[in-house]
């Protein structure tokens, strides 16, 4: 029995699937200035010239712009001379083609007279096509799967431009056009903002880190003297195996997690009888790593791989607050300098080496809890405005497929 398509009133079916009737797919070569409005830009030279011209790269994108004008690379105007088809003059749309895949942007006028480097593409459109639109179009999730299926490649993945004017694009009336990309548009706006919320809070986060664990900025209602102390005055090791039966954990960036719960492979050995238990209120930090940071404080119990050592809190201490001073710049030089090894690779810091450590103590616990408390609800506002984020992306990419289809018409 053959299979049959139902007509969907006021669609037809193409092989990007159902569009509105009044729409058509194009390829994106079509919708080119000319043939010729679409080039890679300079093979990246070594040196950045001072005074030169700005010459962007994948890595300097954002949805926005770009992150940090002052690490935008340049290059000599002689050699932005020979690449006068990549020269910007506001307007264009530049696409990675090398490297990581996909990302685009429309370029600002103020971008003007810059050039941009091999793994970007400059393409220049027609009059009336709406090239915010192409832009929302090139980042929906549909043509992100085109492009990695497509690509060229194997340990450094890019596009051929050929190819990529054969692409397939679903294209609406430029009123259309116009609208979806206003509401999108919106959208990247909303997205943007509450990014740089996040950034804002962060940094005001690690201000006050670096103020209140120091002991430069007291909160009300406390004095005395901070001391310098050893952190063997506030933990001892806990040093317990044998405890098979426990749930194995990872230590990672954001805390102590069940394994199964990681991204990263298991590599675990089947006998665990060495792994040692890691309890609520416990830090465990890698071993061979306490100088780079790898510490994180545990709201579980369970077991870890025998390459960390566990430390236990006295009663003297608020794990929270310590957890927090691990992070610490200056306490992570003096982890380093603490560490014994021939080479960096096996460095380590044992417990009796992250005993004798000194930091600039608070004279009361309660210090050290109202200073946790404070951190936490810096972190508590952060998650607030992460998880606010998560939900502006998802709102997007639904509105994306929905309106980039045509599924759902915008009134014009």
């Amino acid at each position: 029995m053959e299979a049959t398509l139902e007509k969907r009133v006021g669609f037809k079916m193409t092989k990007l699937g159902w569009i509105p009737d009044d729409w058509d797919i194009v390829k994106f070569g079509d919708l080119l200035e000319s043939k010729n409005s679409l080039g890679y830009g300079i093979l990246q030279p070594a040196k950045n010239i001072d005074g030169g011209v700005h010459m962007l790269r994948t890595v300097d994108l954002t949805d926005s712009g770009i992150k940090d004008i002052n690490k935008v690379i340049k290059v000599s105007q002689e050699l932005s001379n020979q690449y006068k088809r990549t020269i910007l003059n506001g307007g264009e749309v530049l696409i990675s083609v090398m490297g990581t895949l996909g990302r685009t942007l429309v370029v600002p006028n103020s971008f003007k007279g810059w050039n941009v480097n091999r793994a970007l593409a400059v393409a220049r459109f027609k009059k009336n096509v709406d090239t915010t639109f192409i832009v929302q179009t090139l980042r929906s999730p549909q043509f992100e799967r085109r492009i990695i299926q497509e690509a060229l490649g194997s340990a450094q993945k890019r596009i051929n431009l050929n190819d990529l004017k054969r692409y397939p694009l679903i294209y609406p009336p430029l009123k259309e056009q116009h609208a979806i990309s206003k509401i999108l548009s919106a959208c990247d706006d909303n997205i943007a903002d509450t990014k740089q919320i996040i950034k804002l809070l962060k940094s005001r986060k690690n201000g006050l880190m670096q103020q209140m664990l120091t002991g430069k900025k007291r909160l009300n209602g406390f004095d005395g003297k901070w001391n310098e102390a050893k952190l063997g005055m506030y933990f001892k090791e806990r040093k317990e195996t044998g405890f098979n039966n426990l749930p194995l954990l990872s230590v990672g960036i954001e805390g102590v997690y069940p394994q199964d719960q990681s991204e990263k492979k298991d590599t675990s050995n089947s006998d665990k009888s060495k792994y040692k238990r890691i309890c609520y209120g416990d830090i465990g930090y890698n071993t061979m790593r306490m100088w780079q940071g790898r510490s994180a404080l545990s709201k579980i119990e369970g077991i870890v791989s025998p390459a960390y050592t566990i430390v236990k809190p006295n009663e003297n201490a608020n794990p929270i607050f310590f957890s927090y001073l691990f992070k610490l710049e200056e306490m992570i030089h003096k982890f380093y300098r603490n560490s014994q090894g021939m080479v960096s690779d096996t460095w380590m810091c044992k417990f009796k080496d992250f005993s004798i450590v000194k930091f600039q103590a608070p004279p009361t616990k309660e210090e050290q809890d109202a200073i946790a408390e404070i951190l936490q609800s810096a972190d508590k506002e952060i998650a607030n405005y992460e998880s606010k984020l998560l939900v502006l992306e998802e709102q997007k990419k639904g509105l994306m497929q929905q309106l980039l289809t045509g599924q759902k018409r915008v009134k014009v």
